[in-house]
């Protein structure tokens, strides 16, 4: 089921259900400003799903299960992701990860995650890896 067309919400709370795949807010792409989504079962945000929501500022996606915002240039600096997550794959596509979290557009709740790849880096705490050694990394 989707949201009915003409509907103007600015704000929706879907924190602890079972969704495993990010919602299609396409009835609502307008209007909403805040979305929580932690306590989920989410892996992946599609960048077509986030593009369309022009007017979202503020995104919960805490306790979920995403190990990469590789697609993270549809983040954009009025948008703002909370996220906490055990282990990312700190890779090139991650590099726009640190430069938003640099801006305090990528927030994490607790500590930060550690790398679950390449091998080399696994274990190591996200802030202790640089954009360097993100647009290094090659396997």
């Amino acid at each position: 089921e989707s949201i009915p067309k003409f509907t103007v919400l600015q704000r929706i709370y879907l924190n602890s259900n079972r969704f495993t795949e990010f919602p299609d807010f396409l009835n609502v792409s307008l209007t909403l400003r805040s979305l929580e989504m932690s306590k989920n079962e989410i892996t992946y945000i599609p960048e077509e799903r986030l593009i369309s929501m022009i007017s979202l500022i503020y995104l919960d996606m805490r306790k979920n299960p995403i190990h990469s915002l590789a697609n993270s240039c549809y983040i954009d600096n009025t948008l703002t992701v909370k996220l906490l997550s055990k282990t990312f794959d700190c890779d090139w596509r991650m590099a726009y990860v640190k430069m938003l979290q640099r801006m305090d557009k990528i927030v994490f709740d607790q500590k930060p995650p550690r790398c679950r790849r390449p091998s080399y880096l696994v274990g190591i705490h996200w802030d202790e890896i640089s954009l360097f050694d993100l647009m290094n990394v090659t396997g």
